[in-house]
Order: C-alpha cells, then sequence, then structure tokens
C-alpha cells in the first residue's frame, strides 16, 4: 500500500468521524456545529481530528444546504470541501464527508450526466 492511499483512507476515516458527531450534534440542538472544536466541547470527539495529509485540524465548512467535514487530500490544496462522489480523488477536490440538512435530504436523484466524446 502506497502512502498516499494509506494518506487517502486515513482521510477519510476522520472526516467520517467527524461527521458522525456532527448529524449527532444536530440531533441534540437542532443546528449544526460551528466548529470542530464545539463538538469537542459537547464530548462528542475527544478531540479534532487532524488532517494526516497536512498535519492541521480537519476543515469543517458550513453550506447553505447543510454542512462538510474535509480534509485537503494528499495535494494539501484546499478546495473548499469539493467532495466529488464519482470521482474522489480527481484534481480540485478535497477528501471527506457531506451530511445535508434535513429538509435537503430524500432528494430524486439528478439526472447522469453525458460523457463527453
Amino acid at each position: 500500500m502506497s502512502c498516499r492511499v494509506h494518506l487517502r483512507s486515513q482521510a477519510i476515516l476522520a472526516a467520517t468521524e467527524a461527521g458522525l458527531a456532527c448529524e449527532r450534534f444536530r440531533l441534540i440542538h437542532e443546528r449544526w456545529p460551528k466548529s470542530l472544536a464545539e463538538l469537542v466541547k459537547e464530548k462528542l470527539l475527544d478531540s479534532a481530528p487532524n488532517d494526516p495529509c497536512d498535519g492541521q485540524p480537519l476543515r469543517l465548512f458550513r453550506r447553505k444546504d447543510g454542512v462538510t467535514v474535509y480534509s485537503v487530500g494528499p495535494d494539501r490544496e484546499d478546495n473548499g470541501g469539493n467532495i466529488n462522489g464519482v470521482g474522489p480523488f480527481d484534481p480540485g477536490t478535497d477528501l471527506g464527508f457531506r451530511l445535508w440538512d434535513p429538509d435537503h435530504r430524500r432528494q430524486p436523484a439528478r439526472p447522469p450526466v453525458a460523457a463527453e466524446q
């Protein structure tokens, strides 16, 4: 296993752990946390997970329709939590976990995008 694969795996696991803590926080407080430190204060995390790719704390980004917890990924570039489920390791993407506000969940799937020929 290469170091890059190991870093990606650790980043996704750390973001998933923090994402689950975010959802537990939302269920308790009926809002998303403002920071990972708030999850620690509420004892939903022992400490804010570090991004294995750059050693800084994972990022938490509030979106208009939810929240994203993410790592900058092996390229060490912060792309603002741009999570790509189809191409998670494509350039310009981060590794992480996205959670939707309850009223944005269970939406119909978007139509497929035609591949370029």
